[in-house]
């Protein structure tokens, strides 16, 4: 049962309980449940859900308190939750043979049918009904609209409520151009046109360009006529003064001054009238609820989307109507799902712009019209004949939104177009701000308070932190007037020193304290930072761009972005201007990168020339950072006493740098000593430095502390020490969302497990170091995965000698091999010592022939097929 269809439902039924004055507990009385439980159901808590009995109960609830009147309501109820409709007899009998036979058509297409949509149920039909029965009239002027509303249960709901429930005197639907106040406020108008016995008058104010007119708009939708010797909003104030009115003021953003004014004269006269206004901003008086119409509900991003579940997506299911209208062959087939999830995305759920989309498909398919949305001013250009004209064109629409703009608030807009993802004020201020352009300080907070305020900003609260961002059709158009406006390139360049000093700050806090905050920041600003990059290459900014790449070399690695990192490093090392210490920084994360993605070679040019860099210019940071690479790199060599030589030198080296440079320093070395089989320096070495790491509270340091503190208790054979090292390392992984120490720590403790005779607990690790070990830069570890489920096998036949088990841990050692030989790693222990033992039981089981034909099989099994043969191999033990 989809989620989205419950909130619809429960919302929908709390909708129509408060129109007849009933409360959930006369509900839960009426199904004979505790208030509690049906509580617990109707929001899906507990591991409850709503049977079809409990569905169709509450249905029948809602018809004898007359709270739905036509089987059209029943039926979109029932729809909502995929229950099964009432056998005829049900029909015909209380209380719902009281329901008017008007069930409506459920949407559909010739190629997927809408079961359980959320349903169009005519509100003029509901208004008819009403009046027929209560023999009063209904007043409205609310045009009948052509075509179907979509969604917006719990918009409609809320909006209901305010002014219903709450009684509030002025609701105003605030929202982008295109987002559906109007349509919004037509669906409330009518479906509570019963509670106004004087009307609901809807008042287009779109038209109007004198602010004066407005009274006089207000009074001929009312026919009040004028009075001599008094003002018409006098006289509207005593026309309204005993009546019950809703005046819908529709589209208030372009003369929002003077629709404060009239509003608050006219609320003041008359208790009994109340106001829903749609504006792209509020009008900014007491006592005003301000309420944002959100785009349409959308699918996010790595959702599965199928024919059947774009129901449960508002966007997905405006677009397909709109399109079955507009090109009646239209249909939409599975493989069209990604594109049209493509196309609603981009166009951020607004609902004009789908519709503008939607009619293209006449002559477009699907991924055609995704394609050209990177020119949708120029694509979306076929609005219908009788809306208004600034609704006839996506351009159109938002011109009309940037004429309302002062010179200051459109400078800003296109300034913010450089932004990619969000940013927050500090930033704005820094790559916006200017005292020349009139935007400092406050006024740049001001004007982005404004077009916050006027639905071009969009404003994201996220814990204690406020961001922005601007929607992708906005962003374009604001593109675009920053090109026009000549002031691309410097607002550009100030956005690339900007995040190449931030990255240069937060890389040094990642390295050494607060490590935590800032890869948060980085998170945050990725796109940002990805954009500043491909602008500063783009322009051979080279000495920025070093900076820039220089600070992020360790959230790629934390990350798991080797291969990006690798990628953009490279591109700003061959920039012509890429020269000095910066250069040497530079490349000695290249190096590092390089050798974590196994190009070996590669990795040894770079350090050289690191190297060479930091011996001319006696840099001791570049120096120290060499010769840690340097020895990281040889120790994959198996070269332990040459690395041990390049890790002293960074004793030394370290005094002077920041804490966490000892710390790495301390800890490399001993990693070297436990390879010599020196355990008691390895551990003394270990300690030390993971203790600084700890007070520095640096995961990425504490990680590598742990893990060489388990290797060394794994090689001394303590087994259960080993355990409490890696249930940390693990803890401390997932917290700093270190994705290689998670896969690394997973192998170690699986390893241990099987050392320790616990196989059956060594399986879970092994398949979560799986399923991680093909992704970015932990890709080339891989072979720990397959070797430590080969590991496992044995140890299996050695307890059950099940035929066929050593054939796959002889292949499994030689995929691990061929991973291993390819990224010229020489393996180490503990590791080793696993390796040499598996392949001791595989031979011992096996003749040398079966043996040699399985492991040289294996060694030539492409990378994911081996992971695919090791998951297949774990699910028959």
């Amino acid at each position: 049962m989809a989620g989205a269809n419950l909130e619809h439902f429960r919302l929908k039924v709390r909708e129509y309980r408060l129109l007849v004055n009933r409360n959930q507990s006369d509900l839960a009385a009426y199904l004979n449940l505790d208030y509690n439980e049906l509580s617990n159901r109707l929001n899906a808590h507990k591991n409850t859900r709503l049977s079809h009995e409990n569905v169709r109960g509450i249905v029948r609830a809602l018809a004898e308190w007359g709270a739905i009147s036509t089987r059209g309501q029943a039926e979109e109820l029932l729809g909502l939750m995929q229950c099964p409709g009432f056998e005829p007899v049900d029909l015909q009998a209380k209380p719902l043979s009281r329901l008017a036979a008007d069930a409506p058509e459920l949407f559909s297409t010739p190629a997927i049918k809408m079961v359980g949509a959320p349903t169009t149920t005519s509100a003029q039909a509901l208004l008819d009904k009403t009046q027929a029965e209560t023999g009063i009239e209904v007043l409205h002027n609310l045009p009948q609209q052509l075509s179907s509303f979509i969604g917006r249960y719990k918009e409609v709901a809320e909006v209901k409520t305010l002014l219903i429930q709450d009684k509030l005197r002025l609701v105003t639907l605030v929202g982008t151009g295109g987002s559906g106040k109007t349509r919004l406020a037509y669906k409330v108008g009518m479906e509570i046109a019963a509670h106004f016995p004087d009307g609901v008058w809807i008042v287009e104010l779109a038209p109007l360009n004198n602010p004066a007119l407005i009274p006089q708009a207000i009074a001929e939708t009312l026919d009040v006529a004028e009075q001599p010797g008094r003002s018409i909003l006098d006289t509207l104030g005593q026309y309204l003064r005993q009546r019950r009115v809703l005046l819908l003021l529709d589209n208030c953003e372009h003369m929002v001054e003077e629709c404060s004014r009239v509003v608050q004269r006219l609320l003041g006269h008359s208790t009994g009238l109340q106001i829903l206004a749609t504006s792209r901003e509020g009008l900014s008086i007491q006592g005003e609820k301000c309420y944002p119409v959100p785009s349409l509900s959308l699918p996010q991003a790595g959702d599965k989307i199928s024919t059947e579940k774009v129901i449960e997506y508002e966007a997905l299911q405006l677009f397909i109507e709109r399109a079955s209208n507009a090109s009646p062959g239209f249909r939409l087939l599975a493989q069209d799902v990604p594109a049209l999830v493509q196309v609603c995305r981009r166009l951020d759920g607004i609902p004009l712009a789908l519709e503008l989309a939607a009619a293209r498909t006449r002559m477009l398919t699907l991924d055609q019209v995704q394609s050209r949305l990177d020119d949708r001013f120029q694509l979306l250009t076929e609005g219908s004949r009788d809306a208004l004209p600034r609704q006839q064109t996506l351009r159109a629409l938002v011109d009309w939104s940037y004429n309302l703009l002062s010179e200051g608030e459109k400078r800003l807009l296109a300034r913010a177009s450089v932004f990619a993802g969000s940013f927050d004020i500090q930033v704005a201020e820094r790559v916006c701000g200017n005292n020349e352009a009139g935007l400092d300080g406050y006024e740049v907070l001001d004007a982005l308070t404004n077009l916050a305020n006027k639905s071009l900003l969009v404003v994201d609260r996220q814990d204690v932190e406020v961001r922005y961002w601007l929607l992708e059709t906005i962003k374009q158009y604001a593109m675009e007037k920053l090109k026009e406006s000549g002031e691309e390139e410097a607002i550009r360049d100030r956005h690339l020193a900007f995040y190449a000093t931030l990255a240069e700050e937060l890389g040094d806090k990642v390295l050494n304290e607060d490590q935590l905050s800032a890869l948060k920041r980085l998170d945050q600003e990725q796109d940002n930072l990805r954009v500043a990059m491909a602008y500063g290459i783009k322009t051979d900014k080279a000495e920025t761009i070093l900076t820039l790449v220089s600070g992020l070399y360790l959230y790629w690695e934390i990350r798991g972005f080797n291969s990006e990192g690798q990628q953009y490093l490279e591109q700003a090392l061959a920039l012509p201007g890429a020269v000095g210490v910066s250069r040497g920084i530079a490349l000695g994360w290249a190096g590092f990168m390089a050798s974590q993605q196994g190009n070996i070679k590669t990795a040894r040019t770079y350090f050289e020339e690191a190297l060479a860099l930091g011996k001319k210019h006696g840099d001791q940071k570049l120096l120290w950072h060499v010769y840690t690479d340097l020895g990281i790199l040889y120790n994959k060599h198996g070269m332990h006493y040459e690395v041990r030589q390049y890790f002293e030198e960074t004793i030394p080296l370290s005094e002077g740098l920041p804490l966490a440079n000892k710390a790495v320093a301390m800890i490399n070395l001993g990693s070297i000593n436990l390879q010599l089989g020196e355990y008691d320096k390895a551990y003394s070495l270990i300690e030390e430095g993971l203790a600084i790491a700890r007070k520095l509270d640096n995961g990425f340091i504490i990680t590598s502390g742990l893990g060489n503190m388990a290797n060394v208790a794994f090689m001394r054979q303590d087994y259960q020490a080993v355990y409490p090292y890696l249930k940390e390392c693990l803890e401390v992984s997932v917290k700093f969302g270190y994705r290689n120490g998670i896969y690394i720590t997973l192998i170690g403790l699986s390893r241990a497990l099987v050392f320790d005779d616990k196989l059956e607990e060594a399986r879970k690790p092994l398949e979560e170091s799986l399923t991680l070990g093909l992704r970015g830069g932990v890709r080339i570890e891989l072979w720990s995965a397959l070797l430590g489920v080969a590991g496992l096998l044995s140890r299996v036949w050695v307890k059950s000698t099940e035929e066929g088990l050593l054939e796959k841990v002889a292949f499994l050692c030689g995929a691990a091999r061929a991973l291993l030989d390819a990224s010229g790693q020489v393996i180490g222990n503990p590791s080793k010592l696993f390796y040499e033992q598996t392949l001791e039981i595989s031979r011992s089981g096996l003749s040398d022939e079966a043996f040699w034909a399985a492991f040289t099989s294996g060694k030539t099994i492409p990378v994911e097929d081996a992971s695919m043969y090791a998951q297949q191999a774990l699910a028959l033990i």
